[in-house]
């Protein structure tokens, strides 16, 4: 909770950088304020106080669009990885995986994954 609390006083989370297993995120989430959110959500893991600290205003809905996003991604990828579908992780660390088409059941692999 310390390192939180430093983090947040610092503001370092600003410029921090992804993990390598998460820079992924970064050709989903292309605008400042969304790459702001995956920053502050990865650190806090809370997207509660996310305009407070950050100063970045968007409405609880985007926020919650934001994190169901990610959430999914997130989740995908752990499926296609536990399955070893290589496929599927590939299409999803290039970029190219379409939420909205996997929401429609459009995706050949979509019975590996369990969302």
């Amino acid at each position: 909770m310390l390192e939180r609390d430093l983090e947040l006083i610092s503001g370092n989370f600003f410029e921090l950088e992804l993990p390598k297993s998460k820079r992924y995120l970064l050709k989903y989430f292309k605008t400042d304020i969304q790459r702001q959110f995956i920053r502050y959500y990865l650190i806090f893991g809370t997207a509660k106080y996310f305009v407070q600290h950050t100063g970045c205003y968007c409405q609880i809905r985007w926020r919650q669009l934001m994190l169901v996003k990610y959430k999914t991604l997130e989740k995908a990828l752990k499926q296609a990885r536990k399955n070893m579908n290589f496929n599927l992780i590939t299409l999803i660390e290039s970029g190219k995986f379409k939420l909205a088409k996997y929401n429609r059941g459009e995706y050949n692999d979509q019975k590996d994954i369990d969302i």
